[in-house]
């Protein structure tokens, strides 16, 4: 399976680019482009749900806070997205529409930079100017050929609403699967498309359609199952094989076979200016996948969970770090790792609860949730989280392994709860696994059961090799 990972991707951009066909397909059905986005949205849920329901019914599970943004997400993102990028391919035709929504990666890096203070280095700036002028060249903008100024004006908008859709799911539901990150915000769309259907829309017109070419209701049915379903199983599929940004550079050629289909497909003529357009949109997204060769430093936040801070194991010396914690989290690190303290109700019977006989995070309680304002500051950098059952965790020295292998890690940086066990627990872990490795621990981001006991595993550490700051 592994050999065939690149060819799942190029499968999945190339079934991407087909969007606009299952568009050019259903323009003489009698539905209106809302209409037809609004049905396939309907359609491509219940085909979502079934997958969702077969492959990992936990993946159902989502808090307020999700719905919430799920909501968002799917409102703007999903439906209005479609809808304008379904107007503007009936305007402007597949291969220019499908360049235009690639605004997008132009919009996150000036979102990422102006908002998130992210670096704006050299490779980001020539992204940014080959993809305007690329779009630019495309529209008729930069020659003075706007030939549908609406539609161009539907296709940026568009992928404004996709750069959106970018920006939310990665930054609001990243802790959640990607079954749930795909299903809820699709779920909100079709609420809204079916909304429409029943209240401007006319249901039994709709039906009859069907009923009358049964062929129209097979292209809105293949429409939702090739550009939802297939489309996530593919990539997903793939990046069990490939790292990502290997399959993100390969799902660049989407806008290549849009074009393609329209120019064989529909006769779509293109002229000299709109082919170097073309070239320079994909040329912008290649080299905004690239990266400036930079190694990684890792910050792992052990356990700063609310039993640790102010519950049942809480101290007032956890309490006095939260804030130093925020501010390092808030530096420029490449990955934050935050780990939980995890256990079940039958926590007093295990070996370390006849030790410690005090209930503290058991999961899904209070107790067991990190710090919100800690974890908000986490939840804005790229970051994991992993549950550990007990005081070190063998699972986070396996992702830095397998982090090293794919990109040098020159520093990892541990904070937070307690010093003198989970703490010294999963420094020494990290050192015995990159003996080779700059490891620190930031001793005014930690703090201990007692201060006594806080001093001796820093002193530990020291010992070990391990760079107390």
């Amino acid at each position: 399976m592994k050999r065939f990972a690149p060819l799942m991707v190029l499968v999945a951009a190339t079934l991407w680019g087909s969007n606009g066909i299952f568009v050019k397909l259903l323009t003489d059905s009698g539905f209106s482009s809302i209409e037809r986005t609004s049905i396939r949205l309907v359609i491509a849920v219940i085909m979502e749900a079934v997958l969702v329901y077969l492959s990992d019914k936990r993946c159902f599970q989502i808090d307020t806070k999700g719905l919430l943004y799920s909501f968002s997400i799917g409102a703007f993102g999903i439906y209005l997205f479609l809808i304008l990028y379904t107007l503007s391919i009936a305007r402007t035709g597949m291969g220019t529409a499908a360049v235009l929504i690639y605004l997008m990666p132009t919009l996150v890096t000036l979102y990422a930079c102006i908002f998130e203070k992210a670096k704006f280095t050299w490779i980001k700036a020539v992204a940014l100017v080959l993809n305007l002028s690329g779009c630019a060249l495309v529209s008729g903008i930069a020659t003075g050929s706007l030939a549908d100024p609406l539609g161009i004006l539907f296709g940026v908008m568009a992928g404004f609403l996709y750069a959106f859709n970018n920006i939310m799911t990665a930054r609001k539901l990243k802790k959640y699967p990607a079954l749930t990150k795909m299903f809820y915000p699709a779920l909100a769309a079709a609420i809204l498309a079916l909304a429409y259907l029943v209240i401007f829309s006319d249901p039994a017109r709709i039906l009859n359609v069907f009923v009358a070419d049964p062929k129209i209701l097979f292209i809105c049915i293949l429409w939702a199952f090739c550009c939802s379903i297939c489309t996530y199983y593919m990539f997903n599929r793939a990046l069990s094989y490939l790292d990502v940004e290997t399959a993100s550079l390969l799902s660049t050629f989407e806008p290549v076979a849009a074009v393609l289909f329209g120019l064989f497909l529909f006769n779509e003529k293109l002229d000299v200016f709109g082919v170097i357009g073309v070239v320079l949109v994909i040329v912008s997204l290649v080299i905004n996948e690239m990266k400036e060769k930079k190694m990684k430093k890792i910050l792992i936040v052990v356990d700063m969970q609310n039993d640790f801070i102010d519950g049942s194991l809480g101290t007032k010396e956890a309490e006095s770090i939260v804030d130093h914690v925020v501010e390092e989290i808030n530096k420029d690190y490449s990955l934050v790792i935050a780990t939980r303290d995890t256990h079940s109700e039958n926590y007093l019977e295990t070996n370390e609860g006849k030790h410690l006989p005090v209930k503290h995070c058991i999961k899904n309680s209070e107790g067991w949730q990190i710090r919100p304002e800690v974890f908000e500051a986490i939840e804005a950098k790229e970051y994991l989280v992993i549950d550990k059952p007990t005081f070190g965790s063998e699972k986070l020295v396996e992702i830095l392994k397998k982090i090293n292998e794919e990109e040098e890690i020159e520093t990892i940086i541990l904070i937070g709860l307690c010093t003198d066990i989970c703490v010294v627990s999963n420094a020494l872990l990290v050192k015995a696994a990159f003996p080779e490795k700059r490891i620190e621990v930031k001793e005014n981001c930690c703090a201990g059961v007692t201060p006594q006991s806080h001093d001796a595993a820093l002193t530990t550490m020291k010992m070990c090799q391990i760079e107390v700051i």
